[in-house]
């Protein structure tokens, strides 16, 4: 064997392990972002569970006499209209600071107007479980977005990822 001839068959060896290692990258990116894609279904599911139950808690609220003003109301009106893709951290963060605005509110007044029905404290209980259930989930996704963005930004193939546009994400706070 010359030396020409092994430094092909070296070439050809590193390029195979180059392509392996860029194939096990490209997995472990898919695996991740298949991943996300379910953490943000999980999210509109969750935030549309808490949407439906705030505006079921306002209702009870309502009927008990406990007294809105003007921003309760404003709050009440942003939940009600409130139309979300959970297509990005951004958008997810901003939905959710909507709904626990108005979620700050109602506990605030059932406290007040002493509203103790079962119902208010069965929505109560229920937008606990969902917050638990949204930090669970945020947990989650802030594990997959850190797993996704090493993979991406691996030093030997993040000029390819570059190349192609692939996106980094961003966590959730």
């Amino acid at each position: 064997m010359t030396f020409v001839q092994f430094l092909i068959l070296l070439a050809l060896v590193l390029g195979l392990v180059y392509l392996g290692v860029f194939a096990y990258c490209n997995a472990r990116i898919a695996s991740f972002s298949a991943s996300i894609k379910r953490r943000y279904r999980a999210f509109a599911v969750i935030l549309g569970q808490k949407r439906e139950v705030l505006l079921a808690l306002s209702k009870e609220v309502k009927e008990a006499g406990a007294p809105f003003s003007e921003e309760d109301e404003m709050a009440l009106t942003k939940v009600r209209w409130l139309r979300f893709k959970s297509e990005n951290a951004k958008e997810i963060g901003e939905t959710n600071e909507i709904l626990t605005e108005l979620e700050k509110r109602l506990s605030f007044l059932t406290m007040t107007k002493e509203v103790s029905s079962r119902e208010s404290a069965l929505l109560q209980e229920s937008l606990t479980e969902l917050s638990f259930n949204y930090q669970r989930v945020v947990a989650g996704y802030n594990s997959d977005v850190l797993g996704y963005n090493y993979w991406r930004a691996l030093w030997p193939y993040r000029f390819i990822y570059f190349l192609i546009r692939l996106p980094f994400y961003q966590s959730l706070a």
